[in-house]
């Protein structure tokens, strides 16, 4: 599914630590398109939930900074899904 390629894409790039990040993103996104009475996920459902999947799950040498969430995040996660 797209969806599920989509996370694993963001997830790689962020580089968190095991697969739950994706599998989060994945199951949150899906959340998110339920809530608005949609069948199926899009990239904006993804892009509205990486975040807080990411945050806590990246390696602390990529983020020494614990849990931020910074403006180069917000800028590659663009790169990644960009807002429609």
């Amino acid at each position: 599914e797209e969806t599920i390629r989509l996370c694993a894409r963001v997830a790689a790039r962020f580089e968190v630590v095991g697969h739950r990040a994706e599998i989060v993103m994945a199951k949150a996104a899906r959340a998110v398109a339920a809530f608005a009475h949609r069948g199926e996920t899009a990239p904006r459902d993804v892009r509205k939930v990486a975040e807080y999947a990411i945050r806590h799950r990246r390696r602390e040498v990529v983020n020494p900074d614990g849990f931020e969430w910074s403006q180069a995040d917000n800028a590659l996660l663009g790169e990644l899904i960009p807002e429609e």
